[in-house]
Parts: structure tokens; sequence; C-alpha cells
């Protein structure tokens, strides 16, 4: 079953910092996708994909789980993660300068104990950049595992913003759409 959440009306205003939501517990194993556009974006923003650890504190200061981001400059893409405490402690992966158009969509796709991060046009017929992880190759990786939360992140200094997110959960060989 391939189970797609569609959020045309969603929108994160420029000044937002954060936003979350989680997975249905039907869902909660399986694999998905998160999409979304940035529009006019000038700062730091991005997709943040919760993660599981025995070491994680159980409130968490920001968020627990990895970060898919643009960088303060709007030039690089970053893949980075948050440590034990829910802060965010660095980057796993960096890409070298990147040109990017101001608006740009950014997807997710989590697959078992692996997340592909890829940066694309708006149409999507320009790719910027594009990064796989797999659970605990960097040694900054705290995480067991992916979990059902996904959150967006805005930065206070973003005049940018977020809409037409899409979440798809991927279940058996059923589609359905909600």
């Amino acid at each position: 079953m391939k189970k797609i959440i569609n959020y045309e009306e969603f929108i994160v205003e420029p000044g937002t910092t954060y936003w979350d939501f989680i997975l249905q517990e039907l869902y909660a194993d399986c694999n998905y996708k998160v999409e979304v556009d940035f529009i006019g974006h000038t700062t730091k923003g991005g997709i943040l994909i919760g993660g599981n650890s025995s070491k994680a504190a159980l409130l968490p200061e920001e968020f627990l789980g990895y970060a898919c981001l643009i960088d303060e400059n709007c030039k690089k893409v970053i893949l980075g993660c948050y440590n034990k405490a829910g802060r965010f402690d660095g980057n796993i992966a960096t890409s070298d300068d990147v040109f990017m158009a101001s608006d740009i969509h950014l997807s997710v796709e989590v697959n078992g104990n692996e997340l592909t991060y890829r940066v694309t046009s708006i149409d999507g017929l320009t790719q910027y950049y594009v990064v796989n992880y797999t659970i605990g190759t960097s040694e900054r990786d705290i995480y067991d595992e992916f979990c059902g939360k996904i959150g967006i992140y805005n930065s206070q200094e973003e005049t940018g913003f977020f809409e037409n997110l899409k979440i798809t959960v991927y279940k058996d060989d059923i589609t359905v759409e909600a």
C-alpha cells in the first residue's frame, strides 16, 4: 500500500522555527518519503527526520534525529544530526557550493536504515545535490533506527517559506491516498 498524505495548504511561514508530525502507529515501521517546496529561501532551513536511540534524552532540547538542510548562505546542502541531548551536533555530509534557485524542492526518502536527501529545482528537472546515508556510518550518529517523526525547520532569520508538503508511506503493494 502506498499512502499519500498531501498538505497542499501547508505553509510554514517566515520566522517559524519548527513544525513536526508523527506518522500514525500503523505506518511507524514503514518506509516513507517527505517532500516540500522551499520558496524564496534566504538562509537555513529544511526537513528533519526523527531517530530513535537508547542513548538519547527522554526530553530533547530541540529534536532527536537528522537535519536535511540548506545552509545559512544558501550555497550548501547539509545532512546533519542532533546529539543525545537533542541539540544540533554538526554535519555528517556537506556539499561543495552549489548554485540553487531561490525556489527549490527538498525530498528525503527513508528506506529501512538508509536515508536519501535530494535537492532539485521546483519542477524536478535540475538536481542540485543528492546524498545517501546509512545509520551509524558517522561518528556523530547515535541513532539505532529512524522513527516516524518528521519536522520542518525554518531559521528565525529566514524570509522564505515552505509549502506543498507531501508525505508518502510505502506498505505492501496497494496505493491509497489520504
